[in-house]
């Protein structure tokens, strides 16, 4: 007979909930970065990941972490944000997890 864990007891805050908490990190060709905090990306000079790309606008993306969960949102680009090759609409939030592959312009980004 199989026991019931209730999330606030010492047995199911001990169990993994596969809330995506993992820690994830971002891996291109050029770079990999944690996640950990909010991370820019674009072609201006005050984001956290430049991609040195004509395709890419200056403020294209923007990863916010929120309460230990990696959300990608585009920031109006031109061109787009994909994330497993579907665009995202502009200011929407998407939920980042292992294994998604975010593409923006020629730059393909995989989650680790």
């Amino acid at each position: 007979m199989e026991e019931t864990v209730y999330k606030r007891s010492d047995k199911g805050k001990s169990a993994k909930t596969g809330d995506g908490s993992e820690k994830l990190k971002l891996h291109s060709e050029h770079s990999d970065i944690l996640i950990n905090k909010n991370i820019l990306i674009g072609r201006d000079r005050v984001c956290n990941c430049r991609l040195d790309d004509p395709l890419v606008s200056r403020k294209h993306a923007l990863i916010e972490f929120i309460s230990n969960i990696a959300y990608i949102k585009d920031l109006g680009s031109t061109n787009a944000t994909y994330v497993n090759n579907n665009p995202l609409k502009p200011n929407a939030q998407k939920r980042l997890r292992k294994g998604d592959v975010i593409k923006i312009g020629k730059t393909i980004i995989n989650i680790s």
